[in-house]
């Protein structure tokens, strides 16, 4: 009978530790972070720690993961950037991009699996304010204000350089801090607007005037359309009503347009003279070389991160030299992955705003509705500043994984 109960107890035993790994796939993701977004000789070791978690939920309950709707666009989204990883030109330089969408996975799926309770949620809501004013703060004394501003302020000049990238000890650039700010910016001013207790939403809204305030610094046209967009996503979560104030901001735009004058707007927006012109001018001779590598080798793309070695070596432009990336977001996506990524992509934002909005009609919680809206808002804002910009080639574009793992 001893023998018995030996035999019926290890198993049990077994589970039970491997239930214990598995709840802590979020802190083993944490911890493998910093070695996937600055890769080094360790970053395979950290990679394959990430598999200890899944295993271990597998063991203890039968199955790698809990189901979600964008299983299946993640799955094509993963062989895509395997396929991108293949067909590029140099291992070195798409192992980076690569060990990004392994992190982006892995932070998915640890948040969908560990934040199951109200509890966990809520903890999730004070640790993404703490982390938007502490972006802010990153952004202020980390960020090269000289960096192709369209403004000069004395402000500038009194923020002290105080804080690095790790990565190669340079200076943020203010436009990507920018993106980032208005990614995250949703969550603090969802809490705010729709959360529950008045000292957290007086805390969410004083985040997110601080994050407003530095996205504005930033002088990032990027950033203020997402967080344009993120408005709009708001406003219609709080009061459909709300939306009929768009005709209204169409019609201010229209107003401007037409006090300023059509012509001279082209004319601004056309002069490579003129700093805004100059973005303008450089991203149509970019957006001319992306869709003609996107002609060419529609099904694999380029290979990840491979724009600045193909674009310089075979498609060069009118006025540009070498670009980091396509300073399109979907554009980039399709160099990277492929047209079937770009669909993989496409798939996942719409499967997660579907899934949003269903989720939302359903929570009864006030705290599940904001960090609902409030990652339904930063995906928004993510998506629109990619039509400027390419947030998924930078470091802070892990912080879609994040919204996209905590909306589910």
């Amino acid at each position: 009978m001893d023998s018995q109960v030996n035999i019926a107890y290890k198993p049990a035993l077994v589970k039970y530790l491997a239930g214990r790994v598995a709840s802590f796939a979020l802190i083993w993701t944490i911890l493998a972070a910093p070695f996937l977004l600055f890769p080094s000789r360790w970053s395979p070791l950290a990679a394959g720690l990430l598999l200890l978690p899944w295993l271990a939920r597998l063991l203890a309950v039968g199955r790698l993961s809990v189901p979600t709707p964008l299983d299946g666009a993640l799955a094509l989204l993963f062989l895509a950037a395997c396929a991108g990883l293949a067909v590029g030109t140099d291992l070195a330089v798409g192992l980076p991009r690569f060990w990004s969408v392994i992190l982006g996975l892995a932070l998915y799926y640890a948040l969908a699996n560990c934040l199951r309770g109200g509890r966990a949620r809520r903890l999730a809501g004070d640790l993404l304010l703490a982390g938007g004013a502490g972006l802010a703060l990153l952004t202020l004394l980390g960020s090269d204000w000289l960096n192709a501003r369209m403004m000069g302020l004395p402000l500038y000049q009194a923020l002290p350089p105080l804080l690095r990238d790790p990565g190669d000890g340079g200076l943020f650039n203010p436009r990507v801090m920018g993106m980032a700010l208005a990614v995250l910016l949703p969550v603090p001013l969802a809490l705010a607007l729709l959360g529950r207790g008045a000292w957290r939403r007086l805390l969410g809204l004083a985040v997110a005037l601080l994050m407003a305030a530095v996205a504005i610094l930033c002088q990032s046209l990027q950033a203020v359309l997402g967080m344009g967009a993120a408005l709009v996503v708001l406003a219609a979560w709080c009061s459909r009503w709300l939306l009929l104030a768009l005709p209204l901001g169409l019609g201010l735009v229209a107003a401007a347009v037409a006090v300023v004058g059509p012509e001279t707007l082209a004319v601004i927006s056309l002069s490579p003279d003129h700093p805004a012109g100059l973005g303008v001018v450089l991203r149509l001779d970019m957006w001319s070389r992306a869709l003609a590598m996107v002609r060419d080798l529609p099904y694999t793309g380029i290979g990840l991160d491979a724009f600045p070695l193909v674009q310089s070596g075979f498609y060069t432009g009118f006025i540009i030299g070498p670009e980091p990336h396509a300073h399109n977001l979907y554009l980039q996506l399709a160099l990277d992955l492929g047209l079937p990524g770009l669909v993989a992509f496409l798939w996942l934002v719409l499967t997660f705003g579907l899934a949003t909005i269903w989720a939302g009609g359903r929570s009864a919680a006030a705290g599940d509705r904001a960090l609902l809206a409030g990652t339904a808002a930063g995906v928004a804002a993510y998506l629109a500043a990619g039509l400027m910009d390419t947030p998924w080639a930078t470091k802070p574009g892990v912080l879609l994984w994040v919204l996209l793992g905590l909306g589910m």
